[in-house]
């Protein structure tokens, strides 16, 4: 109405003293399900330390309900095609995609799971997940991307699209296919 842009949230802030990673937030998922907006920083992180935080939010209020520390995650995504509702997440530092379990009303449960890898798959064979989502067959589909924390602007992205399979009788994700 006013056309004032305020700001909604403030994320803590990690210790200021040492060196970190030039960079913040990575990734924002909101889930209309449970009503939880999703976001994930890198800003405490170094070069040699994974101090990434995934934060539970919420959309109301813009307070910080909850943190999932050590995990530098740039694309987060919730699903429950497994049968769990999950906040899967992929990894800044490496290929491998990760989830948590999440309870109904969207809180953080259990322990953080390696779901699979884009490692030695597509053109470059380190992609990092951009995005993540599942199609209404069920299917993981996963746009990945060159990433390697540098603040050098690529003029053309080099983008590849993974498709991956849940194998419900070994209780894992298989790679499909690549475009």
């Amino acid at each position: 109405n006013t056309a004032d842009m305020k700001l909604f949230s403030t994320l803590p802030i990690p210790d200021s003293t040492k060196p970190i990673v030039p960079f913040g937030v990575l990734g924002v998922y909101f889930d209309i399900h449970s009503n939880k907006l999703y976001a994930s920083s890198v800003a405490g992180s170094t070069r040699d330390e994974e101090n990434g935080v995934i934060y539970c939010i919420d959309p109301v209020t813009g307070k910080v309900i909850e943190e999932l520390k050590g995990h530098d995650a740039m694309s987060l995504f919730v699903g429950g095609f497994t049968g769990e509702k999950r906040l899967y997440f992929g990894s800044a530092r490496t290929s491998e995609i990760f989830s948590i379990e999440l309870s109904k009303n969207g809180s953080f449960k259990g322990d953080v799971k390696t779901e699979t890898t884009l490692e030695q798959l597509g053109p470059r064979g380190d992609d990092k997940a951009r995005r993540i989502r599942f199609d209404k067959i069920g299917y993981m589909n996963i746009t990945g991307v060159e990433f390697n924390f540098s603040l050098a602007a690529n003029s053309e992205v080099a983008e590849s699209h993974y498709q991956f399979g849940y194998n419900q009788d070994e209780k894992k994700w298989v790679f499909m296919n690549v475009k």
